[in-house]
């Protein structure tokens, strides 16, 4: 409890004889020696606007999934290439919707080719592959 009055008391006294700093410093005299010099006036930049030549791509062409199928290396070549394509849709038949989907996937490992198919109909059971 003697601790506690004695910093209550540290605290007023300390506050009451406080100064902010941000009252007049210039009352110090190492401050009023220093002159600050002056900056000269600055003008604004003006910038020419940059205009940038488009970058202009070849299109790309679709994968030809015949030709994925039946690629073959050539010799002292490796190759892989795969296709994956799905597809959703759904529609309303006597106000019932009715929603399918399905995918295809298509893989070349080095000439091996592997096609599979799936396709789901809303009321299924489960996947039938086509």
């Amino acid at each position: 409890m003697a601790f506690t009055k004695l910093l209550i008391v540290t605290v007023l006294a300390v506050g009451a004889h406080a100064k902010f700093v941000w009252q007049n410093d210039n009352e110090w005299p190492a401050f009023q020696q220093i002159r600050m010099p002056k900056m000269p006036e600055m003008k604004p930049f003006k910038f020419e606007p940059i205009t940038f030549k488009p970058i202009v791509f070849e299109p790309i062409p679709p994968i030809d999934t015949e030709k994925l199928k039946t690629y073959q290396p050539k010799e002292g070549e490796q190759f892989f290439g795969s296709s994956v394509t799905s597809f959703s849709s759904s529609k309303t038949v006597n106000g019932k919707t009715v929603s399918e989907g399905g995918g295809s996937v298509i893989v070349n490992d080095n000439g091996k080719a592997d096609e599979q198919h799936v396709v789901f109909h809303e009321g299924d059971k489960g996947f039938a592959e086509e």
